[in-house]
């Protein structure tokens, strides 16, 4: 029995990332294209970049590149992108990540046979494949993949679930928790897509906000919710984990040191009065590392 191939729209939200947003779709198999969608949702680039993308992607039908009215917020931007969605299964593609191809083509062959499950959640992790019957229970077992690669059923988009927009730079691990607390979810063994790392990742920018804690705040408050956890920790303790988080991850990098210049001081500071210097021989040796890898690589 042939069963049909469920209609796939792949959302890629963007903002003035031209050369990524082609990468991104050239990643994604032209056989594709046969009934299914990609939009592209552009956050009001210059009026040249959408232009730029619909010229390029002429030859590829399925390719719908639209343009928001005015710039909003990431999140909202996402949302407004799902709103655009018309198939049974959608995809969230961020534009600087691609798709593998051959395991999207092995996942599009498993998706065929997925019934009464609404959320999959890639999990490279996993030697094979894990369902889980919603609930808080099954939220705790999610190991928190990239947000790009996972798939929601339509019902979950006419149940008016959204990513939430009070969570303004990390929206994704919130709403996967809080999809699985409500839908039965499937930890898919392997990779579908990949998070690629460069110089321009809104991500090292989102964490020099001066709201940036009151978001780690927020987000940590909600997942504990989805989780029916009681918060183990103070929002001042949560504050300073973020700052040495902060801290470590930047040392000695020179695309994140707009964020060590921030937190360094104040988190030396704090470290000393309670006596951390464990954490701080780990920072000086990170630091150590990337510079002197830097060096050796000209950079």
């Amino acid at each position: 029995m042939n069963i049909k191939q469920p209609f796939i729209s792949i959302v890629i939200p963007t903002w003035n990332r031209v050369d990524q947003v082609i990468n991104a779709v050239n990643s994604i198999p032209k056989e594709f294209d046969f009934e299914n969608e990609i939009i592209v949702n552009d956050n009001f680039s210059d009026i040249s970049f959408s232009d730029n993308l619909t010229k390029h992607f002429e030859n590829r039908p399925s390719v719908k590149v639209f343009r928001n009215q005015r710039h909003v917020s990431m999140t909202e931007n996402w949302n407004i992108s799902l709103k655009k969605a018309k198939g049974d299964w959608i995809t969230l593609l961020c534009s600087d990540d691609e798709f593998l191809p051959e395991n999207f083509r092995d996942f599009r062959q498993y998706l065929k046979t997925v019934k009464n499950y609404y959320l999959i959640l890639q999990n490279p992790s996993n030697v094979k494949i894990e369902m889980l019957k919603a609930g808080y229970k099954s939220v705790k077992k999610i190991n928190l993949p990239i947000a790009s690669g996972n798939f929601i059923n339509k019902k979950i988009l006419v149940d008016n679930e959204y990513f939430d927009d009070r969570l303004k730079y990390s929206p994704d691990g919130e709403y996967w928790y809080r999809l699985a607390s409500k839908y039965n979810t499937i930890l898919y063994a392997g990779k579908i897509a990949k998070y690629n790392v460069h110089d321009k990742n809104y991500m090292w920018e989102n964490w020099t906000y001066d709201d940036i804690i009151d978001q780690m705040i927020l987000i940590n408050t909600l997942n504990a919710k989805h989780k029916n956890i009681l918060i183990d920790s103070s929002d001042e303790k949560i504050k300073w984990d973020h700052y040495k988080f902060f801290v470590f991850s930047s040392a000695g990098s020179k695309v994140r040191s707009k964020v060590f210049k921030k937190y360094f001081r104040k988190t030396l500071i704090y470290c000393l009065k309670n006596f951390q210097f464990y954490y701080l021989l780990k920072v000086f040796g990170a630091y150590l590392f990337r510079s002197l890898k830097r060096i050796l690589n000209g950079n």
